[in-house]
């Protein structure tokens, strides 16, 4: 077995094993009359997109699969083999070619929308749900279940000199419950961003997940489901920090304490109705006891629902976090002193409160 790049001299023949193929999957003649003509190949294609031949032992071609690499996300557009020469190992080999492609181009995952009866063959190979589905383009056809393959994870990367870095978790977690309303990410920093609030559970030994909601209009839930991870900026305590409040000396500068957190992980949205209207509850028990209202969503289930279908909720899972605390800790203690005690007589306690728990030095 061998891949090579697809000609445009066996044209005819990828577009006999596409249309094979789909064929396969016992459509009925209606579907596949409209389905099969929208799938075929045409040149410009071959010429426009990564298109690979899968060859047998005999030089004689098993079936075809193309790449459609569109910037904001890269798609396995089409993956064919000859029902003669299913179950003999050439899908699998296809979905290995495109995954070291795309680990090679440092592409973070790859897309593809099956046939509702191969879903199961792509989980196999190492494809996971969305939770995004999108209709056929034939009227009556099947609603295509949009999966996702994760060739590799995005790094939070905080520029931070080691003794910025903060490892206490219990510091960190308070910081994030203290300043929970962040900034949501694609984990790839491409396309929209959203300002919202995050409850923080805990999940294990020092593990965590986030909870949070956003208006199904905003395209930013789908465009994150399709890149699988997320990123949550968390903004702690700040201030401008005055190069008169240390002992003289000719090197001091200006400059800024604050503390930045950022966290990422897996962004699952949460489809089932009682657990996404649970979590919406969670949301609101947190905020809500802020002020002590006691407020709750509706008792009529009709108008509660009614409210729900308008937002998505999601939860980010197997979070990694990463967190800067610049305080002042690359100064003496006599200067670090000096810096909490201005903050606390301008009115930034919560800043000095920081300092004072850290009280790093160097």
């Amino acid at each position: 077995m061998q891949i090579v790049r697809a000609r445009e001299e066996y044209l005819s023949e990828l577009n006999e094993i596409i249309a094979s193929s789909k064929r396969y999957w016992n459509y009925s003649e209606a579907y596949l009359s409209k389905a099969i003509p929208l799938l075929m190949l045409s040149s410009e294609y071959l010429k426009e997109n990564l298109c690979f031949q899968v060859v047998n032992a005999d030089n004689e071609i098993a079936g075809f699969f193309s790449v459609i690499d569109d910037r904001a996300n890269h798609f396995l557009d089409h993956l064919w083999i000859k029902p003669g020469s299913m179950r003999k190992g050439y899908g699998r080999l296809a979905i290995d070619f495109v995954r070291a492609l795309a680990a090679k181009k440092g592409w973070d995952n790859l897309l593809v929308l099956p046939d509702p009866e191969a879903v199961p063959f792509y989980k196999k190979c190492g494809f996971v749900e969305t939770g995004l589905r999108r209709p056929s383009r034939v009227d009556g056809g099947p609603e295509f279940e949009i999966l996702r393959m994760n060739i590799s994870d995005t790094n939070l990367s905080i520029y931070s000199p080691q003794f910025f870095r903060e490892d206490n978790f219990n510091l960190i977690l308070k910081v994030i419950k203290e300043n929970s309303f962040a900034t949501l990410l694609a984990s790839n920093s491409s396309g929209a961003v959203s300002h919202l609030p995050f409850l923080v559970r805990l999940v294990g030994d020092q593990e965590v997940e986030f909870v949070s909601h956003m208006a199904r209009a905003n395209p930013q839930w789908e465009e994150i489901a399709l890149a699988g991870k997320a990123k949550i900026i968390f903004g702690g305590p700040h201030s401008y920090i005055s190069p008169a409040w240390y002992l003289p000396k000719l090197s001091n500068v200006p400059t800024w304490n604050y503390v930045a957190i950022h966290a990422f992980g897996d962004f699952k949205i949460v489809s089932e109705r009682d657990e996404a209207s649970k979590l919406m509850n969670d949301l609101i028990e947190e905020f809500e006891g802020i002020y002590g209202t006691n407020w709750t969503l509706p008792s009529d289930q009709n108008a509660t629902q009614a409210m729900m279908d308008q937002i998505v909720i999601f939860k980010i899972e197997n979070v990694k976090i990463e967190s800067k605390f610049k305080l002042s800790q690359q100064q003496d203690s006599t200067n670090r002193e000096s810096v909490i005690e201005q903050l606390k007589k301008h009115g930034n306690e919560n800043l000095s409160v920081l300092m004072e728990m850290t009280r790093k030095t160097k």
